[in-house]
């Protein structure tokens, strides 16, 4: 070997060592080398949409570990579906201190400290990261209200011991929603619908309009004789209040009550005429009550509708309202 070549190896030989070394104090610096977090399985019942692999873990609201897999577990006997999820504590996150010893621990990796802590009230639940995003964590919390549960029942999943599991607020809320009949409110919206339909189908509202505009036409041409036979009534009270002068008969006050009657028809009259105006505007096919009554009705459709297609939707995706439609 000539001395050109053993230079080159051992200045290989001096950068590995170097690297090594580096290695080695950034590997003791973190104490990923002695560090041995625990372990935990738990199973939901709930949809895990949203919940990933290295979402994280939170025990009071301290984040402590981070879930380390999700799997679909089989069993062979009564062919039912599982969802084991196993979530990973820090070492260093969850310590605790032991009577005559000054030494941290972690307290979570003592299975009879976790079975106290399971009769105690220790649950594991869904939690909403974000709203926008659907993305979930794991909250861990001591819920002394939480059903009893004996942690010697628990099962195991590839000799990780069980956390409980109880439902989240989400959970609640979608299970309240699912119970909500939306599909028979829908029905029941679309059948009032059409029986309002079906009413003013029956109405026959253009011939209704029809005769509603001849009649008002047929009262303007009564109405319009008024003036005139009041005029002609005025003539004859006033002949008969000369008669009346004539052989000195009172009869003023009768007559002045007449005059204001034939007075009062004639406002009446043009009050009538007014109204049957109105009526045939109202009742036109193009006017404005009618076309927004149409709108109206078109719109109450179109809300059944959407109503029973919500309803669909929920039934086939319970958490669509949280998570949005599934493509």
């Amino acid at each position: 070997m000539t001395e050109r070549g053993t230079k080159t190896l051992i200045g290989a030989f001096v950068l590995g060592a170097l690297a090594l070394l580096v290695a080695g104090v950034l590997l003791v610096g973190t104490g990923v080398l002695f560090k041995k977090n625990v372990k935990f399985v738990l199973y939901f019942d709930a949809s895990l949409r949203g919940l990933v692999q290295g979402a994280p873990v939170y025990f009071k609201g301290v984040r402590v570990g981070k879930v380390m897999s999700i799997q679909i577990s089989a069993d062979e006997d009564d062919r039912e579906f599982r969802t084991p999820v196993v979530i990973e504590l820090e070492n260093a996150l969850i310590t605790g201190e032991r009577k005559g010893d000054d030494d941290e621990y972690n307290f979570m990796r003592n299975e009879e400290v976790v079975q106290d802590l399971i009769r105690r009230g220790l649950r594991a639940k869904l939690g909403m990261q974000s709203f926008i995003t659907g993305q979930l964590t794991v909250d861990l919390d001591i819920l002394p209200d939480a059903r009893p549960v004996d942690p010697l029942s628990l099962s195991r999943f590839r000799g990780l011991q069980q956390i409980p599991t109880v439902p989240s607020s989400l959970d609640a809320m979608l299970d309240v929603l699912s119970r909500i009949p939306l599909e028979d409110i829908a029905h029941k919206f679309l059948a009032a619908v059409d029986n309002i339909n079906k009413q003013l189908d029956g109405m026959d509202l253009p011939a209704l309009t029809a005769g509603i505009t001849g009649l008002s036409e047929e009262m303007r041409v009564q109405l319009e004789q008024l003036p005139s036979l009041r005029r002609d009534a005025q003539a004859a009270l006033q002949d008969i209040s000369a008669l009346a002068r004539h052989a000195d008969i009172e009869l003023s006050a009768t007559f002045r009550r007449a005059d204001k009657a034939l007075a009062d028809i004639s406002s009446l009259s043009s009050a009538a005429r007014k109204a049957m105006d109105s009526a045939d505007q109202l009742l036109r096919e193009d006017s404005a009550p009618m076309i927004e009554l149409s709108q109206t009705m078109r719109a109450l459709r179109e809300a059944a509708a959407s109503v029973s297609n919500l309803a669909t939707l929920l039934e086939l995706q319970p958490d669509a309202l949280i998570f949005g439609r599934s493509r």
